[in-house]
């Protein structure tokens, strides 16, 4: 089979994976364990902080390369102890940004895998190009102000 016709690849953050096609995010992923239900299924029992996404690269129409997407606000202090912990508690409460910082990332924190798919069919330049693509979308989106982060972009 030959590769797709290169037309023009775009990134998109989607609010679910329910929004991309079960059969094209199949058919990037194969047989995967951790398939397009199981991403679902963790959408739907998100682990508190955390909130789920998706992000595709779209040739036209056609999804070229996905993955799941999260976002959780993570602490810098997470793993101090005694003082240092106090101390750090103290500048938190004064300083809340100062302690958070928010963290966009591939995949899902239910998994050990890291969920990233390309189109087998596609050739090496166009992996390489549908990945800089999905990573530049990935970085678009986080550096988002934090009241436009849900907007899905195209």
């Amino acid at each position: 089979m030959d590769p797709p016709a290169f037309r023009q690849m775009k990134a998109r953050i989607l609010p679910s994976i329910a929004t991309i096609n079960r059969r094209a995010w199949d058919g990037i992923f194969g047989a995967a364990s951790e398939g397009f239900d199981y991403y679902l299924a963790c959408e739907n029992a998100p682990p508190s902080m955390f909130e789920f996404s998706a992000i595709g690269v779209l040739d036209g129409e056609t999804l070229v390369a996905g993955a799941p997407a999260f976002r959780t606000n993570f602490r810098l202090d997470m793993m101090l102890e005694g003082r240092s912990r106090n101390f750090a508690d103290w500048v938190g409460r004064r300083f809340p940004r100062l302690m958070n910082i928010a963290v966009m990332g591939v995949g899902s924190p239910h998994s050990d895998n890291l969920s990233l798919a390309i189109d087998p069919t596609l050739n090496a330049s166009q992996r390489k190009l549908a990945l800089e693509v999905l990573l530049d979308g990935l970085e678009r989106q986080a550096a988002l102000p934090e009241d436009e982060q849900k907007q899905v972009y195209a």
